[in-house]
């Protein structure tokens, strides 16, 4: 059982289902993710994962050491969770108790091949289309697939669709 999870925006403005999310996967995602510039790792405190993903907690071949507002944190345990907001896969690093959901930015841009807009009442990504590294974006996007992220207080987070992949506060939008 699947549902549309974003819509693909091709050159030429027609729009396709971007990728499909797969429904049962055995994680609970947050209804907001912290999209940081400042965070170079997707991340979570332990006590905001669910049973399943704390279940599914591995460790990291290439353990860090992060400096945290309570000082110097070894951070040596990681979790993949399937985002629906994204449609793909989601790195994140389990930190000590207390830390929100965070999506790092930079790795997102750097490595995945998004870009990321803010300005004039807006903010949003756009991820590449399946099987691409790279978005091809002018001011109207012409290849990719926008991402919309909800600014509050200064600070952009990314929504995750209810279950059953809809939400009240939640759509995916083909880029204007």
């Amino acid at each position: 059982d699947s549902v549309p999870a974003l819509t693909a925006v091709e050159a030429g403005g027609s729009s396709a289902p971007a990728c499909v999310a797969t429904r049962g996967i055995g994680n609970d995602l947050p209804a907001l993710w912290l999209v940081d510039s400042g965070s170079l790792y997707n991340l979570a405190g332990r006590d905001k994962l669910s049973r399943g993903d704390r279940d599914r907690i591995d460790i990291s071949g290439k353990p860090v050491v992060l400096d945290t507002g309570v000082g110097p944190t070894k951070v040596d345990q990681v979790v993949d969770v399937q985002s629906r907001a994204l449609g793909e896969e989601v790195e994140i690093r389990v930190m000590p108790d207390g830390c929100p959901h965070v999506l790092g930015l930079g790795g997102l841009c750097e490595d995945f091949g998004y870009n990321q807009f803010w300005g004039n009442g807006e903010c949003y990504m756009v991820k590449p289309l399946p099987g691409e590294s790279q978005c091809e974006v002018e001011v109207k996007i012409k290849r990719g697939v926008k991402v919309p992220l909800e600014v509050i207080d200064k600070v952009p987070y990314l929504r995750e669709p209810g279950p059953d992949g809809d939400s009240a506060s939640w759509a995916a939008l083909p880029a204007p």
